[in-house]
């Protein structure tokens, strides 16, 4: 008898998107270790063998082995010993879990997956908005004598969960139209507006290329996440030699002082990625220089925790290697996704812009290693999964992650 209700896959979809706005809006920090849960809530492990376990191999291989290079970078690591390389494979092993069990979902349990994601980008949205109207009154509650510069980043935050994910809202209520019209270009609408708050300038930069590679995958569902994965894995793998190019030819003093930093930093990364290629300097290490340079009359760190790139924070780290495993994961997801989200315009759009919004972010913001953001590519590909319209060929005891996902 079929099932008519929805069952755990549907209850952790649930579970996770609404736990997310308050999480996102706060910094996010939560985000990871609340995946990690519900991933053990929603994963059908009893499914998760043969066939099943085949469509998402090429995904979880590269992974894996990036997981286990950065332990074992420890071994040669110019920093101390850390929780850091178990807390990434404890990332990668629980958003792998969270996406199989959106993959392998039952039609009712990818509505209320679906359903829960669209509120709580909702809720997201709304949050925000009041922080930024009227001073951050939610964060300033929890922290009354922060800086305003300083507690500004967890809003902003929030507005980059907010960037990454809004592209699965959108594409469900543009797939199925009608009535939905008015609401998703009040989101689509709101989201841009978030994208300017904050005083972060690239979630304005990620959501106008999120927002161009949703109008490219709506029309072009079969081939666009492919494209994606490539343009952002090829990037991964040949990041210092782009980025010697950029920071050769940039004109520097024309740019905000933010910019100019940036390229600062690149270029002290490429100096270090240089002396160390093939298997980088161990993980953690960017935490380690102390050498600090000048701008005009401020002075700052050479390399302030990480390189803000995190294809170059990779190659800085685990080298080579390193940033060969994590371009083939990603080429690998995006290859995955064509074939499996080809058929579902809304899906194929969401997973795509997603791909690109984060990509961009991650290549001039955050760190490589930061769980609160490594969880997001899993949780937009398992909105992605939700997303699928119904098909009574998978939808009737269609198993294969590699037709389902």
């Amino acid at each position: 008898m079929k099932r008519t209700s929805p069952g755990r896959a549907g209850w952790a979809g649930l579970l996770y998107f609404a736990v997310l706005p308050p999480a996102a809006a706060a910094g996010g920090l939560f985000l990871a270790p609340w995946m990690s849960v519900c991933a053990l809530i929603g994963t059908p492990f009893r499914r998760l063998s043969g066939p099943a376990v085949a469509g998402f191999a090429a995904c979880a291989l590269p992974l894996a082995a990036l997981a286990g290079l950065a332990a074992f970078s420890m071994q040669w690591s110019i920093a101390p010993p850390s929780d850091h390389p178990l807390k990434i494979a404890l990332v990668f092993a629980s958003g792998l879990l969270f996406v199989a069990g959106a993959a392998l979902a039952s039609p009712e349990d990818r509505k209320l997956t679906r359903n829960a994601a669209l509120a709580g980008l909702l809720v997201l949205a709304a949050l925000l908005t009041v922080e930024a109207l009227f001073d951050m009154p939610l964060n300033r509650w929890d922290n009354p004598n922060a800086v305003t510069t300083t507690l500004q980043r967890n809003p902003g935050k929030g507005a980059s969960v907010l960037v990454a994910l809004v592209w699965g809202g959108l594409g469900m209520l543009m797939d199925r139209g009608g009535w939905r019209r008015p609401l998703w270009q009040a989101l689509f609408a709101v989201s841009a507006l978030l994208a300017f708050q904050f005083g972060m300038n690239t979630n304005l930069v990620a959501f106008l290329a999120g927002a161009i590679a949703f109008v490219i995958a709506w029309q072009a569902p079969k081939i666009a996440p492919a494209l994606a994965g490539l343009g952002i894995g090829g990037w991964m793998i040949a990041a210092p030699f782009a980025s010697h190019m950029i920071v050769a030819h940039a004109p520097a003093a024309s740019l905000p002082l933010s910019w100019q930093m940036r390229l600062s930093i690149w270029d002290f990364t490429l100096a270090r990625i240089a002396e160390k290629p093939w298997l980088g300097w161990g993980i953690d290490a960017s935490r380690m220089w102390t050498d600090r340079v000048r701008i005009g009359d401020f002075e700052f760190l050479a390399m302030p925790l990480h390189p803000h790139s995190a294809s170059l924070h990779v190659w800085l780290e685990l080298g080579a290697a390193g940033a060969v495993l994590a371009g083939l994961a990603i080429i690998a997801a995006g290859f995955t996704a064509s074939r499996t989200l080809g058929a579902h315009r809304g899906a194929a759009a969401a997973a795509t812009a997603s791909a690109v919004a984060i990509g961009a972010i991650w290549n001039v913001s955050y760190g490589a290693w930061q769980e609160w953001w490594m969880v997001l590519p899993f949780a937009a590909a398992a909105l992605a999964a939700a997303l699928r319209l119904p098909n009574p060929r998978l939808d009737d005891g269609g198993d294969d992650l590699g037709d389902a996902t």
